[in-house]
Order: structure tokens, then sequence, then C-alpha cells
């Protein structure tokens, strides 16, 4: 790639805006080559801009080369009514480009204006009303732009000005630019259907007993407006709804052709075909088709979609994730007929930018005999940016799950706490073997969430098998909705059930208890035995907190064999109207070193009530919650307290060698009292970054550590560190985000502060 005057590479430099910038290019131009020559020159005409900058850049030389209208008769716009497709086709380079920033980046009015070029007070007249047109421009930039190495490479094969601000760089590709403006292609607005199965997963199993993703079906829903077309050149789209070309495989008629397959973290591959159709009226003709033999021994069957006329993609066909397979085309194709294959992976995110709007639809009508949760039916607290619907349920074995979404995002969908929103993928987690089932694999459904791609789709699910009922019988479950999609615009509902109204009522706190009364600087204040419903109650006996005072510390410990694994189905704690998730730990020990950094921490609600949930497992035994107020230092009883988990005596084995994996540290400084002066003991790193203390304390004290002068223990009270006990005892004191990456190269300087401790030894370890 071509270096700028400061020296290096655009890649060097601007790796982390290439993405994000060719995106937008994709969306202005609707053609990959014109896209990485816009983005190839802002990233060298801006060498060191940030990406608000490099994104006016990208704009403004979209507009410098486009034509300043767009023909109508070109663009085959009807007069009549039109969809987004239609209008994103006719509008002006000016107007595309505020559509793009608005509608898709997320800017603000002022800065589409000033990006632009047009007083504020014109943007809104820029930016059509119709409904879907960022999913048309989202459709465009799926189609059309690059990522990762296919970016890398096609930026690397641009020649750019050497000059930081190149006079000559947009004059040179106007014509090419102005070309590709000139047939920009909106796709359209949304995924076609609103139900059904689409992406395949029929009821058809071949002779090897493998589940048939790709049975042709007629009534199939129709991709190509969620880019699943060929571009203007005949090659299958770079990416979209969430999967990346990795391969594309030119098939002639008859042929039989190796294909390289190369899944990523999935399980799977995914495979879309395309190919010259026969006369459609002619029903002695057999449709086109290709039949994949893999390594296994399975076999199965992709559809044909028309390269130019004919049926539209309706199924993405899920392969082995890796080796080799062979594929065969049947059917009747015209002569000097032949296909096109793409074969695709899971994209490492797969939505690559915010995905706005939504549906002016309605929900689906309830069917008969079905629970319906919704955001005015089963609204339950939640955190970080995420919604919650929660509500039981009496099951039976024929229910099952009809998820709706009228808004864009992710959705994951848990009954007793097992995610119905899965394709098999989790067994990476939870099974022993670690192994996916590749041909269960669908690319809307990852690590237990639903990705939805376009507003208004449905998906129906079945009951997880661990949580559905026998025959026969009828079972209490709850299910827990998780959404990042507009709660608003989220329904679910659950077939063949009853709604059922638990007990919510304050918790009365157990008399007798084995959990430690003093630790890590705090006194024990109550234990509770709280169901696994995922039901909020209050803890009962509980003294009003100061609001002055700091929070406590509340831990939750799941029944013993209830899996936990789910990262977001943990419980909850909310004091007044202040909400923040909790980790339920599988045992005691693990719940005090949640403790001990610091992840523990209830709310500052104002000294409300507090009250916690804890991870839906119906039908276990209760998880124990442990609630622990903190006691100033001066207080705290160190001979009465006991040992922490995360602290070892001189005859233990260490407790946190996990911290550096297999590979044992290096000391790099060794302190102990006879280096301090006025208790306080400075180190130079040495251009390392430790990350790791080791404490080795006897008796009474505390230390801080301080990273160029900054703290590097804020968990701690007032940023102090203490064993808390008058044991000897060797503890790991990590110090995150404070000491720089493996590259770094600054001097830093680490500052111990000791008080009372007169018996000590840090060690400064790194990798």
């Amino acid at each position: 790639m071509g270096e700028d005057d400061a020296g290096g590479t655009v890649d060097d430099r601007h790796g982390e805006h290439a993405a994000a910038l060719h995106r937008l290019a994709a969306m202005l131009v609707a053609e990959t080559d014109a896209a990485t020559a816009l983005t190839a020159d802002a990233l060298a005409a801006r060498p060191r801009a940030d990406r608000a900058t490099l994104r006016t850049e990208v704009v403004r030389a979209y507009l410098r080369a486009a034509p300043r209208r767009v023909d109508r008769a070109e663009t085959g716009t009807p007069d009549g009514p039109r969809d987004p497709g239609d209008v994103l086709r006719s509008l002006p380079p000016r107007a595309r480009a505020a559509c793009a920033l608005s509608l898709v980046e997320g800017a603000s009015e002022t800065e589409v204006a000033e990006t632009v070029g047009v007083r504020r007070g014109k943007v809104a007249a820029l930016v059509p009303t119709t409904p879907g047109l960022d999913v048309a421009l989202t459709a465009v930039a799926d189609r059309y732009a690059l990522t990762g190495a296919a970016l890398r490479d096609a930026l690397g094969s641009v020649e750019v000005s050497a000059s930081p601000r190149p006079a000559t760089s947009h004059r040179r590709r106007r014509q090419g630019l102005a070309a590709a403006a000139a047939v920009a292609v909106a796709l359209a607005a949304g995924y076609a259907l609103t139900s059904g199965d689409v992406l395949g997963t029929g009821d058809a199993v071949d002779e090897a007993g493998v589940e048939d993703a790709a049975v042709a079906d007629p009534d199939g829903p129709d991709l190509t407006e969620a880019g699943w077309e060929l571009t203007d050149e005949g090659e299958p789209p770079q990416g979209a709804m969430g999967l990346t070309l990795r391969e594309s495989v030119e098939v002639d008629a008859g042929g039989t052709t190796d294909v390289t397959l190369a899944g990523q973290g999935s399980g799977a591959s995914f495979a879309v075909l395309w190919c010259d159709m026969p006369p459609a009226q002619d029903a002695n003709l057999e449709t086109p088709r290709a039949d994949v033999s893999t390594a296994d021994g399975s076999s199965v069957e992709i559809p044909c979609a028309g390269r130019e006329d004919g049926p539209p993609v309706s199924r993405i066909v899920a392969l082995p994730p890796s080796g080799t397979a062979e594929l065969q085309l049947r059917g009747d194709l015209p002569p000097g007929g032949g296909a096109t294959l793409g074969v695709y992976a899971e994209a490492p995110s797969p939505i690559n930018s915010p995905l706005p709007g939504g549906t002016d639809a309605e929900p689906p009508s309830a069917v008969d005999g079905a629970v319906v949760l919704d955001d005015e039916s089963a609204g339950a607290p939640a955190q970080m940016g995420q919604q919650r619907l929660l509500q039981a349920v009496e099951i039976g074995a024929d229910s099952t799950l009809r998820v709706w979404s009228g808004g864009r995002g992710t959705i994951s969908v848990q009954v007793d706490g097992l995610a119905a929103t899965d394709d098999g993928d989790l067994q990476r987690y939870t099974s022993a073997t670690g192994e996916v089932d590749w041909s269960t694999q669908r690319p809307d459904l990852r690590d237990g969430r639903w990705w939805v791609y376009a507003a208004g789709s449905e998906l129906r699910v079945e009951i997880p098998e661990d949580a559905r009922p026998p025959a026969g019988e009828r079972r209490e479950v709850v299910v827990e909705v998780v959404a990042e999609a507009p709660i608003d615009q989220v329904q679910v509902q659950v077939a063949e059930a009853s709604r059922v109204e638990p007990d919510t009522a304050a918790l009365d706190p157990v008399a007798d208890t084995d959990a430690p009364e003093l630790i890590l600087g705090h006194r024990l204040v109550g234990q509770w035995d709280v169901p696994q419903d995922g039901q909020l109650r209050e803890l009962g006996g509980l003294d009003p907190a100061d609001p002055d005072e700091p929070a406590p510390m509340v831990l939750g410990v799941a029944a013993e064999g209830v899996d936990t694994f789910l990262p977001w189905s943990n419980g909850l704690v909310t004091q007044g109207p202040e909400v923040r998730y909790q980790d339920f730990a599988p045992d005691l020990d693990s719940a005090l070193q949640n403790m001990g950094h610091g992840f523990s921490q209830a709310p500052e609600g104002a000294g409300g009530a507090l009250s916690v949930a804890a991870p839906p497992a119906p039908g276990q035994p209760p998880a124990t919650v442990l609630v622990y107020a903190p006691v100033p230092y001066g207080e705290f009883d160190f001979a009465a307290a006991q040992v922490p988990p995360q602290s070892w005596g001189p005859d233990e084995e260490p407790t946190s060698e996990y911290l550096f994996g297999s590979t044992p540290p290096e000391t790099v400084a060794v302190l102990d009292e006879d280096d301090t002066e006025g208790r306080q003991v400075s180190v130079g790193l040495e251009n390392r970054p430790p990350m790791i203390v080791r404490v080795t304390t006897s008796g009474r004290g505390r230390m801080q550590f301080l990273v160029d002068g900054t703290s590097a223990t804020p968990q701690h009270p007032d940023g102090w560190w203490s064993s808390w006990t008058d044991q000897p005892v060797t503890t790991d004191v990590q110090l995150p985000n404070l000491m720089g990456g493996s590259g770094s190269t600054a001097d830093q300087e680490l500052t111990v502060v000791v008080e009372d401790y007169e018996d000590f030894t840090v060690e400064v370890l790194a990798p």
C-alpha cells in the first residue's frame, strides 16, 4: 500500500477506520472498486485524521466526482408508487449522502449539514421519509463492502498519491466514480417475508441420516432484497446477513467441481448458488440444482437461483466448516450455461453498522391457547441497554414459541434458562467435546441469539428438550426474553400454554448460615434462599441503608448442578430505581473471588429496598444470596477474619496461576520493608508491562499501588488493597488497564505506599 508523507502505510495507521469508511463509500457508489478508491484516497489524504474527518473526506470526494443529477429514464424509476429501491435510485448524490449519514451512520442534523455542504435547515428536505430506505442502503453496503483480509488486499493494490492532500486523485477517479454513482442500486425495504423458514431447515432426511437444510421450496422467501444477488459483474455479494464471502466457484453445465470449505467459528460454511435457468414455461425441463457430497459421506442439495431471470435466492445452505466437498450440477441448464457458487463464513460481527428504524406493521394476532409476552404484559428490569420480558407459564409437550420483531437487533429467548434461539452452536461451550453439528447451523442464530436483520421478521422455535414435559403432562417453566431490539416491538407467543403468577413476596433471612462472618473487609449482614425463577423479590429483614455509606456486596451462589453458562441470563440486583446484573457463582469460594475483584457491589439506590432475582432454573433448589456490608479499615478485626480464597499460606499452592496461563511469569522487581523510605517505595518498570504484583504479608496493614501516580486498584476501598487477615499469606493482585499492551515502550513507574505492614514482600511480575 502507498506510503504517505509521515512514513508507513495507510493500513498501518488507519486499519481501525478502513472497514467503516469502505462501507459508507459502498452505500454512496454501489460498486466495490469505486468504494475502494474513495477509501484509499481518504486515508492517504488525511493520514492522521479521526474517523469523523475521514468520513467527511469520503463524502466530499464522492460529491465532487458524482453527476449533479440522476436521470430518471436511466434508473428506470416508475412514475407511480415507488418502493425504497426506486427512491434510492432516483436520489441526487447530495441527498444520497445525507440519507446514508442520517439513516445508517447515525449522524446528527448538524453533522450531516456540515459534511454535505448545506444549511442545517435543508437537511430534512434531503432525506425522504420513505419507510425502509435505511434497509435499502444497508443492503447496498452488505453487497459491495469489503472487510478484513479482502479489504486489506484491495486497498493494498490501489495506487495512492504521496501527497498528504492529493490535488489530482479526485480528478483521476472522477469518471469512474461518476459512472458508479449513476448506476447506484438499492436493494429494498425489508427481507421479503415476515414469516416462514427463511434459512431452510426442512424436515427431509437424506440417506446418510443428515437433515437436509436445502430442500427446494417454491414458496420460500425472496432473499434478493437482503443483498443476495449477483453484482453487475456477475460476482456473488461480498457479504449479506452477517456472512462474508470466502470463495467464489464457477461451474460448467454437467460439471463436477471440488469446493474448498472455509467456515469460521460457527461449525459450518454456508453456500448460495446462482444458475443460468431454462425457460420457465417449459414444464418438461428439470429445474437446475447442485448436489454437494462431503468428506463424511453426507449429501445436501443446493437450489439454484437465476443468474438473470428465474427464481430468487431462497435458501442459505449449511455445509461442513472445513475440508473439501464435491459439487455436481443437475437438471436442465441452457446450452453453454453454468452456475456460480458462493461459499460463505460467519463474519466476526454479524452486524457491522447500526441498524436504525423499524416497521409500522402490527405484531401477529395471538393464536388460541397462547400466552403472549410483550412490553405491556411481561416487562422486567434490565441493564446495559438491554430490555427484558419475563413470564412464568405452564406448558405441554406440544407447546412452541413464535418470536416476532418489529425492529432490528438481537433477541434471545430462554426457557428455564435454556436457549430456545439456538441452532446448536452453544454446544461448543456446553458439551464435553465442544463439537457443533454443522447441518443445523443458521447464520441468523448465533450464540443463543436471533440476529434480526429485517424489521417485521418472525421466528418459530421449539421449547428446548430438557424443559419440555413428556407427552400428556404439563410443567411450569419461565420464559425469559432479553432483547437489544426495541422491546416495544418484540412479541413472543407461547402456544398451548397458560399464564402462572408466582409468589414474589419479600423473603425472610435464613437463621443459620455457614458463610464467613468477616472477610475481605466486610461483615455478613444476612443470607436468603432465593427461588431460581428470574422473578425480582425484596430481601426482607434489612435495615434501611445509609445513602452516605458505601454500597454493600451482594453474592449469589447458584444451586448445585445448575448450568449458568448463558452470559445474558444472569441474575439482577436492584436498589431503588438502580439495576445491576448479578453473577451467580457455582460455589461460595467463586462468589468470594468476585467480591475480591469488586464485581458484586450493589447499585447505589439512595437507601432504597434491596431486591434480587436469581437466573431462571425452575424445579431446582433455591439459590443462596449473601449480603456483606463494608467495614472501615480501622474497625475491621483482622485476627477474627477468614483468610480470603484468593490468598494462600506458606505451605499451600498458589491459587491464581491461571492469570498467566501455562507460562510462568518473570520477576521484574522485588520490594520489601528494607526498601521503603517513609513507607513508600518506587520502581521503574523498564519498558515492561507487568500485570500482577505478588504480595506476601503478615499482620495488619494495607497498600496503595500507583502507576505514574494513578491508582491501579480502584476497585478496592479508597484504592487501598489489603490481605484482610493477620495470617501470613501471599496474594496476587492484578493491576488492570494501566500497564499498556505487550507492545508498549513507554517508561512507567510503580509506586507502592505501605501503611501498618511491618513484614511484607512485593514481587512485580510480567508474562
